[in-house]
């Protein structure tokens, strides 16, 4: 955060008070520098070890699909809610993903069977009763 404000700041600096009064320009330029960090922000992945603790830890079985659906295809955080029934083959173990926005083109991801097992066992019940109840009301 600190170092995107202080390429904004260094930024409007040059458009706007360097034409105007380069005199302050350059006091005001010259007094902070941009801290550029070593590791360039590279966040190392979590094992499959990480990953299975932290599935076990969760106990909303919504969620657990959600993160489930996240590990195994490589979605972004947004997509899996654009992902409808019809995207969803469970014999085959396939989500076909139509095209999301103008930079990604559709594709099509696999489930691994124990996936597709606690899908069909734990989320799809939850699910009926839920649509039930929805639509009920």
């Amino acid at each position: 955060m600190l170092k995107h404000t202080t390429y904004s700041l260094k930024s409007f600096l040059k458009t706007v008070l360097r034409p105007r009064d380069p005199g302050l320009f350059m006091n005001l330029y010259s007094v902070f520098t941009v801290y550029k960090p070593k590791n360039h922000s590279r966040t190392k992945p979590p094992s499959i070890e990480e990953l299975r603790q932290i599935l076990t830890r969760i106990e909303s079985i919504e969620a657990k699909t959600y993160f489930l659906i996240l590990a195994e295809t490589g979605l972004r955080p947004g997509e899996p809610f654009l992902v409808t029934m019809d995207d969803v083959d469970l014999e085959h173990g396939m989500l076909r993903i139509g095209k999301v926005t103008e930079t990604k083109r559709a594709f099509v991801a696999f489930l691994r069977p124990e996936t597709l097992e606690f899908i069909r066992r734990e989320y799809l019940p939850r699910r009926e009763t839920f649509l039930s109840g929805v639509t009920k009301r």
